[in-house]
């Protein structure tokens, strides 16, 4: 079984970190905002995978 969501565990943050090192000086006042709001969104995507790893039964746990 596949999830489509564990592609946002690489992409959120490839994507917000190339955008904060483009941003350089312009994201200072923001940036440790917006990279800790990713960081957040990644761990709850990686628990709403897992959680639902769990709910489903043992021998279709496997992720390809």
């Amino acid at each position: 079984m596949t999830s489509e969501n564990l592609v946002y565990l690489i992409a959120l943050p490839l994507f917000s970190s190339a955008l904060l090192m483009l941003l350089g000086r312009k994201a200072d006042k923001w940036g440790h905002v917006f990279a800790t709001l990713i960081s957040a969104s990644t761990f709850v995507v990686g628990a709403t995978e897992f959680f639902a790893m769990i709910d489903r039964p043992e021998a279709s746990r496997a992720v390809t």
